[in-house]
């Protein structure tokens, strides 16, 4: 951000990354999960489920929860949790009628 002083940069890049790390082992354990990576293939199992034969959840168009789904599964894109979520799911086809849908992603081109 370009209005950010130097120390604003490093305080988030350091500290943020440090209250992130404390956070994680709460969450895991509020919602109880082990195994974050099998909780993400069985979410995207009861997802793509819950999607049937439907173009999107929210039938013709997108809806809210097409949308917030599609940005964590963006977020990690170029990634090798990306390319596993793509490859062992059967998210893949929503995907990229989400990827049409929504366009490029103005955060990064590198991809």
């Amino acid at each position: 951000v370009p209005h950010f002083s130097m120390m604003d940069k490093v305080s988030n890049r350091y500290l943020g990354s440090m209250a992130m790390l404390l956070a994680n082992g709460k969450i895991k354990k509020k919602y109880n999960i082990k195994d974050e990576r099998q909780e993400m293939f069985e979410k995207l199992a009861t997802w793509t489920e819950a999607l049937g034969d439907k173009e999107f959840m929210g039938g013709k168009a997108p809806s809210l929860a097409d949308l917030c789904v599609f940005g964590c599964i963006r977020a990690v894109k170029g990634t090798t949790t990306h390319a596993e979520i793509l490859r062992e799911t059967e998210v893949g086809p929503w995907y990229k009628r989400m990827e049409d849908a929504v366009g490029l992603s103005a955060r990064t081109s590198r991809t």
